[in-house]
């Protein structure tokens, strides 16, 4: 009950913390021979973003039992809701930083209810400088916590965002996962979204 307590508190502050914040743009001036040339880079207008991700389907790089708790082999069912919030940092244009909890059920020889809080940066790589539709490459690290178990957590997700209207963006990803004590995890996550402001 107390990790439960924990995590729900993690996930509020997570999603309720930052306020709507105005538009504000960014820019590099750079300085040549015929005067001055402003270069604008502004994420999109957009200094926050947050995510939801209703499902993501795993499969072991490894099967076999791992840790004592979990057997991560064929038959392994993972139904997962995680939320995020990225923060731009305004020094560094397409780079943010952020917390994301999440809350995982596994289905294996035993099932399992897994709690995860992780953090770390989000790099961002945008055609049009616009974060909407961005490539993202994401680094965290965290615990990870089940039944009788607390691990440490690695995880590195890669994937597109795709603009759908102002403020909306579809964002599937791949990404691989490692708790301490147990097999690492290719992870899909398909219906991912985020809202930017």
């Amino acid at each position: 009950m107390k990790i439960t307590s924990i995590f729900a508190l993690a996930l509020c502050v997570t999603i309720c913390l930052p306020g709507f914040a105005a538009k504000k743009k960014k820019e590099i001036v750079v300085h040549n021979d015929s005067g001055e040339m402003h270069l604008r880079i502004d994420n999109g207008g957009y200094q926050h973003e947050v995510m939801i991700n209703g499902a993501t389907q795993s499969f072991p790089l490894s099967s076999g039992t791992s840790g004592g708790n979990l057997a991560f082999g064929s038959g392994l069912t993972v139904i997962n809701f995680s939320a995020g919030y990225n923060y731009d940092l305004p020094s560094f244009p397409m780079l943010q930083i952020g917390a994301f909890p999440s809350i995982s059920y596994i289905s294996s020889v035993g099932s399992a209810t897994m709690f995860s809080f992780l953090v770390g940066p989000t790099f961002n790589v945008s055609l049009n400088g616009n974060i909407e539709d961005a490539f993202f490459g994401t680094a965290a690290m965290g615990i990870s916590s089940i039944p009788g178990s607390t691990g440490f957590s690695f995880r590195f997700d890669a994937g597109k965002r795709f603009r759908i209207f102002d403020h909306l963006s579809y964002q599937p990803s791949f990404g691989v996962v490692k708790i301490s004590g147990m097999s690492a995890m290719f992870v899909f996550n398909l219906l991912g979204g985020s809202v930017h402001f």
